[in-house]
């Protein structure tokens, strides 16, 4: 069996071509070849080896059969250019083929019968002749030369001389076939100097490089690794799992490396591992595959950066390092490289990761058309001119949608920069290409809109809150409004001294229901930053004893001792907020009273001076049912009472307290609560008084003398009745119409007004009072007042008053309203209103108001 080699140029592939023998006959021969590819000299050997072995015993081809095997079976190897040479044992040419004559510039008959030596020349055939000598002794030899061309460049051929037998077995001849081994030996030489450059980077490198197989388990480092993990053998480390090195709390993040790279191209990683001796170092790891042709992962490489020197100078901003590589690891972002056009040259692996689509099916089409934008037709076009101008040399950035794999799709900042040179900064120049790169800001706009969203419920909810304040304070002053009117017509009467001081009870506890009413709507304020506290002079023993003698009768109802003690020097005048002060004292007094069932309320007054400033302290002491812990864990959150029991039991909106706590802030001080159940409690609360000196006489024996000079509001009160009676108010001589939707202020209003002399007309909405002034406009009859409440059905009285506005009724409108908001008596004036009155109805306020409103002529 004899093998001929062949090389194709074209396809890369060697020609293995084998004679086998069928007979010893001259002509029976059959052809056996096999073609291998030139990069796989591994594969080769063992096709030639399968090959020989199919014919044990070696076989010389007779010469007669040699113009057959290039007609036939050296068709083929003629496509792969071997050169072949048949010699007897003379060492004269018998056969040859084109390829090996050409050489010399000789046609193959022209070589029959020549010497090797005379065809050579004497310098190549001693190279030759041992190997020639070797095969005419029946051993097969191999011979690589190299060759200079008259251009200069080395050639490099491989020769074989194969011995040719006779069927006895004895030696004929040589078979020589040259094959052009050139590109060989150049990959091999590449190859070796890329291995030894890569050798030169890997030992040069100041990192810890680690080459990794498949599996995950260490194969090899370099010696600054080996110094910078002080290893001195590297063999108990070898073929074991790379990431059994690390920490245990650190080696979900290695494998995770791995299967990163594995996935995505590259895994990344920063984690404290000591090195082999134990010096605590912190690494940053970079994991990159090795893949072969096939795509799957022949090996990994591990490169880690000694970052210790780092991680302890910037130790304070790590955490905020860890926050920016968490966002930035949620970032969807990629980059693009643009061609002059428009057509897409490279992206990167996370622009392909989001689209889920394979890489080539993008590379090479137009940008514009690429997965990312083809979801929307303005959005491609908007990427097309984009595009177009940077190839012009304008830089673009914008916000646009882009697909993702599923068809959804997010929001990205993307910017087209054109590149004019190599480094991008020269600017002169025409663009060479264009960088298309994008950042993921859909939270961002996820976060606008909830903002935005939160920002629409916060203010829909605070309009929701005045809308309701307006209508309960409406709905309350409204009756009230009826209840204090009609004890003023009832004090207008001629009654007797124990009714009298019925309705002014009446009238103070409807004051006191008012004012609480109002504490509601500050809350709102207070919440609000709407707020304002007055800085005036208030005689604080005066407040105190008012407060308790409104608070002396809830507690003469329950048999309860109430009583305050004066501790040391107080001041008699301080620098407060007399409303806010009371409207504390109030509530706190008014809790005492309404948990405590038997016993005793005291309020302890006592003042402390510092820096010429005075700070007045409240403790409001009970014997009631007491609180809680877990209570009084919610004790001064609003509409909480602790125990829906307690609401149940003794009623209230639990906004007292909520409010005192925040007032006392307003005033300068703090509130605390201390309390056991069925003991007791004690609320103390310290307001900044100013200013002043402690010279009042507050010991035991004082008190009574204290007591004795504070005016006593019931009797002061009764008198104010019995001489308001004595003021007349001025009588009015006018048309009034009234409309109001509340029977009860319809009939008070009248009453009143009809008293002081007015002719009085009622109606029960705006538009009635609207349909009114309509039919009378022009007459006699036409009222020349209207009192309007602001808010009835059908037609309210804002909107009342613009159609009367409107019809060109120039006569008085007052309007009515809850006084709930600020901005309420503003609002009226601005739509048309002459003035404004609050509920409940003042009715001498009332009369004045109209009477001061009115023409002369229209007043006695």
């Amino acid at each position: 069996m004899t093998s001929i080699l062949g090389e194709c140029h074209q396809i890369d592939w060697w020609l293995c071509v084998h004679l086998v023998g069928r007979n010893s006959g001259e002509r029976n021969w059959s052809i056996k070849h096999r073609m291998v590819r030139r990069c796989d000299p591994e594969r080769y050997r063992q096709s030639q080896e399968s090959l020989q072995n199919s014919q044990p015993n070696p076989i010389s081809i007779p010469v007669s059969t040699v113009n057959e095997l290039h007609s036939n079976s050296l068709g083929m190897a003629h496509s792969f250019n071997p050169s072949i040479a048949i010699a007897d044992t003379n060492e004269r040419y018998v056969s040859a083929n084109a390829v090996y004559a050409q050489q010399f510039h000789r046609s193959p008959s022209e070589l029959l019968g020549g010497t090797i030596r005379e065809m050579v020349g004497d310098d190549n055939y001693q190279s030759m002749k041992p190997h020639l000598d070797r095969a005419f002794s029946g051993e097969q030899s191999t011979q690589s030369v190299a060759e200079a061309t008259t251009d200069g460049v080395t050639t490099y051929r491989q020769v074989s001389y194969d011995p040719q037998l006779s069927a006895d077995g004895q030696v004929t001849g040589v078979m020589i076939v040259a094959m052009d081994i050139t590109d060989s030996k150049r990959r091999e030489s590449d190859l070796r100097e890329s291995n030894e450059f890569s050798r030169a980077i890997l030992e040069s490198s100041p990192d810890c490089v680690k080459v990794l197989n498949e599996e995950g388990d260490l194969m090899s480092m370099n010696a600054k690794g080996m110094c910078l993990m002080e290893i001195d053998d590297l063999e108990p480390f070898r073929n074991q799992a790379w990431w059994s090195y690390w920490p245990e709390q650190a080696q979900g993040t290695v494998r995770k490396s791995l299967k990163d790279a594995r996935e995505n191209g590259e895994g990344r990683f920063e984690a404290e591992c000591p090195t082999v001796k134990g010096t605590p170092k912190w690494w940053d790891v970079i994991v990159t595959p090795v893949r072969r042709n096939s795509g799957e992962v022949k090996q990994f490489v591990a490169v880690s950066r000694d970052v210790t020197t780092r991680r302890l100078h910037k130790q304070e901003l790590e955490e905020r390092e860890k926050r920016l590589h968490r966002v930035i690891d949620n970032m969807n972002s990629f980059v693009g490289i643009v061609d002059l056009d428009g057509v897409l040259q490279e992206v990167n692996q996370t622009a392909i990761d989001a689209a889920s689509v394979a890489r080539e099916d993008v590379i090479g089409r137009p940008f514009c058309e690429a997965f990312w934008w083809s979801h929307d037709d303005q959005v491609a076009e908007q990427v097309k001119s984009s595009v177009q101008a940077a190839i012009r040399g304008e830089t673009s950035r914008f916000d646009i949608a882009y697909r993702i794999a599923g068809d959804s799709s997010r929001m990205v900042d993307v910017s087209f920069v054109p590149v004019r040179d190599e480094s991008g900064r020269d600017e002169s120049g025409p663009p060479l290409y264009v960088v298309a790169s994008g950042f993921d800001v859909t939270d961002r706009y996820e976060f606008e809109r909830s903002l935005k969203d939160a920002t629409d419920a916060a203010e829909q909810a605070n309009r929701a809150k005045s809308q309701f304040l307006a209508n309960m304070s409406h709905e309350i002053r409204t009756p009230m409004t009826s209840i204090l009117g009609y004890a003023d017509l009832i004090s207008q009467k001629q009654i007797d001294e124990d009714t009298r001081s019925h309705v002014a009870t009446i009238r103070r506890n409807g004051a006191f229901l008012l004012g609480l009413i109002n504490d509601i709507l500050d809350l709102s304020k207070i919440e609000a930053d709407h707020m304002e506290v007055f800085d005036e002079s208030v005689n604080l023993i005066h407040l105190i004893e008012d407060v308790l003698s409104i608070m002396q009768v809830r507690a003469a109802e329950k048999d309860l001792e109430i009583r305050v003690d004066y501790c040391g020097k107080i001041p008699r005048e301080i620098q407060a907020d007399s409303k806010r002060l009371r409207q504390i004292l109030v509530n706190l007094v008014g809790n005492a009273v309404k948990f405590t069932e038997a016993g005793h309320v005291r309020v302890a007054v006592r003042a402390e001076q510092s820096d010429r400033r005075t700070r007045v302290h409240f403790d409001v002491v009970d014997t009631g049912i007491g609180i809680s812990d877990e209570r009084m864990k919610k004790l001064f959150q609003p509409f909480s009472q602790g125990d829906p029991s307690i609401m149940r039991t003794y009623g209230g909106t639990g906004l007292g307290l909520v409010i005192s706590q925040r007032l006392v802030a307003m005033l300068g001080g703090e509130i605390t609560a201390r309390s056991r159940v069925n003991e007791g409690s004690c609320f103390s609360f310290c307001i900044d008084a100013g200013q002043v000196d402690c010279t009042s006489p507050t010991t035991a024996l004082d008190q009574e003398s204290i007591r004795s000079i504070v005016p006593q509001p019931p009797q002061s009160e009764s008198a104010l009745s019995e001489s308001d009676d004595g003021l007349l108010p001025p009588s009015l001589d006018c048309q009034v119409l009234v409309a109001d939707d509340r029977r009860d202020i319809r009939y008070l209003l009248k009453r009143i007004l009809a008293g002081a002399g007015a002719s009085v007309d009622e109606v029960e909405d705006g538009q009635q009072a609207v349909d009114h002034i309509a039919q009378t406009l022009s007459s006699e009859s036409c009222p020349q007042v209207v009192i309007l409440d602001m808010q009835m059905p059908n037609l309210d009285g804002f909107e009342a008053t613009q159609e009367l506005r409107t019809l060109g009724y120039t006569g008085l409108i007052i309007a009515l309203t809850a006084d709930a908001m600020d901005g309420d008596r503003q609002r009226c004036l601005d739509c048309g209103c002459d003035d404004y009155m609050s509920k409940p109805i003042d009715s001498a306020k009332l009369i004045g108001k109209i009477a001061g409103l009115l023409k002369p002529t229209g007043v006695e």
